[in-house]
């Protein structure tokens, strides 16, 4: 993931979630794409959000239908006019059978914020880039690909 990727989605957009998604076997695509969408760290209506980083992580086996495909799956969960940035890797490390898909949101409709909020969506930000950080130094082995930005 570029990081220039992830100041675009994050800067000067309020709180941000993230959901993470592993999919494994025959339906892993789905259930990638299913579980990034539901995770439990996500807090607001993903369809609320302005802004999108799909960070995407394939074995070699998988081709570019299969990552179109978890794409256009994710989607559906999410507000259509929105920002999407697209970034992925090849993970050689991964089972031929696994993908994952990572959902980082944010841009969502401002409420009241006092002191408290505001410091929470920055120690949130601060969290999902050190997590995204961490991520890429975990597989520095992969190649970037599948990158596009839709306005």
């Amino acid at each position: 993931t570029d990081f220039a990727d992830v100041k675009t989605i994050l800067t000067e957009r309020g709180l941000a979630t993230i959901g993470f998604g592993i999919g494994r076997g025959d339906n892993r695509i789905e259930e990638a794409a299913q579980t990034a969408l539901q995770n439990k760290l996500i807090e607001k209506p993903l369809n609320e959000a302005q802004g999108y980083l799909f960070w995407i992580c394939v074995s070699r086996n998988d081709g570019i239908f299969d990552i179109h495909r978890l794409c256009s799956i994710a989607e559906k969960g999410i507000n259509g006019g929105a920002n999407i940035v697209y970034s992925g890797i090849i993970d050689e490390s991964l089972d031929n059978d696994t993908i994952a898909l990572g959902i980082v949101a944010t841009g969502f409709p401002k409420e009241a914020e006092d002191g408290q909020t505001a410091d929470r969506a920055l120690s949130r930000r601060m969290q999902i880039i050190k997590l995204l950080n961490g991520v890429r130094n975990q597989t520095g082995r992969g190649n970037c690909q599948c990158t596009k930005y839709v306005a």
